[in-house]
């Protein structure tokens, strides 16, 4: 089995346009046991968030860190981690990505000698200066024996493998441009979070798709979003990673272009073969094929752990 990261963080269309910087950040960090950490945000983007695009970098960089040193801190008994994550562990991990963004905001804010936002009374206004900053996050671990997802606003976490997509963590969905946001207060209550074991002997290759919601947005309904994900896992099986990544950039442009105009970003572990072919052809719509029988999932419930555990 081989394992290729391979992202792309795009400025939009309609941000070109309006000469806006990318707001997204992602990043990807690789543990020693080959677990791997991953993680997209978007900034808000707003006047009400100037600085969103620093903290959509704060956030990846903090999921990342206290991912890695919660993981690391189960490394003498890393069959209980799954566990403590699907019960209590989950909200607690959520209160500390909260304090730790926040915190590191703060610091960032001072070291630029950036003028802090005051209430009507003349007081300062961690709440404002919070907004300035504003950002979503999602991140995954996929681990050797389980994964965790986690995310607060929106955007998505795919799985793909033979049998079809599926959400690996199921996002809130609010209405037009509205999502929660890392700047909330009680930020950490917003977040959703799943567990699922790993099953790897059942499908090979598989597919990990995280995106920002510039990347399904540019699609006419989830049904073409997840037809597209899907093509993104057979352009890998076929054409290997390497051709992927050259061609990822102009990809999600011109998904951007012809879609909502929005900043996007796809990050994608792909675990599979991968033999070098050659570059490949324009993506075309599959053809229609027969509904399959209905498969055991290849990510399972983590709800199955206390069976196992009794």
């Amino acid at each position: 089995m081989i394992r290729n990261i391979l992202g792309e963080s795009i400025q939009g269309y309609s941000h070109i346009r309006g000469n806006t910087e990318c707001q997204d950040s992602c990043k990807q960090l690789e543990l020693e046991d080959g677990a791997v950490i991953l993680s997209v945000a978007d900034g808000h983007g707003s006047k009400a968030c100037p600085f969103s695009k620093t903290g959509s970098e704060i956030a990846v960089n903090v999921f990342c860190d206290m991912m890695a040193g919660l993981y690391n801190g189960y490394r003498s008994e890393p069959e209980r981690l799954p566990s403590y994550l699907n019960q209590e562990g989950s909200l607690k991990f959520a209160q500390v990505v909260e304090r730790a963004w926040k915190a590191s905001v703060q610091e960032t804010h001072l070291a630029m000698k950036r003028e802090t936002p005051l209430t009507a009374d003349g007081r300062e206004d961690p709440g404002a200066l919070y907004r300035m900053y504003g950002t979503t996050l999602l991140g995954l671990l996929i681990a050797p024996a389980f994964v965790f997802a986690f995310q607060i606003g929106d955007g998505d976490i795919i799985y793909v493998d033979a049998q079809g997509p599926q959400p690996v963590v199921m996002g809130d969905k609010l209405l037009g441009v509205e999502s929660h946001s890392l700047c909330s207060a009680d930020a950490w209550k917003r977040a959703v979070s799943s567990v699922h074991l790993r099953s790897w002997d059942q499908a090979l290759p598989c597919l990990f798709l995280l995106s920002t919601d510039g990347f399904a947005n540019s699609f006419v309904s989830d049904a073409e979003f997840e037809k597209t994900c899907v093509q993104y896992y057979d352009m890998l099986n076929t054409y290997g990673a390497a051709a992927v990544a050259e061609n990822l950039k102009a990809w999600l442009s011109e998904t951007s272009r012809l879609g909502c105009g929005d900043d996007t970003t796809l990050l994608m572990a792909y675990f599979g073969d991968d033999t070098p072919k050659t570059v490949p052809p324009e993506p075309e719509e599959p053809a229609a094929e027969a509904a399959p029988e209905e498969p055991e999932p290849l990510l399972k419930a983590a709800d199955e752990l206390s069976d196992q555990e009794e």
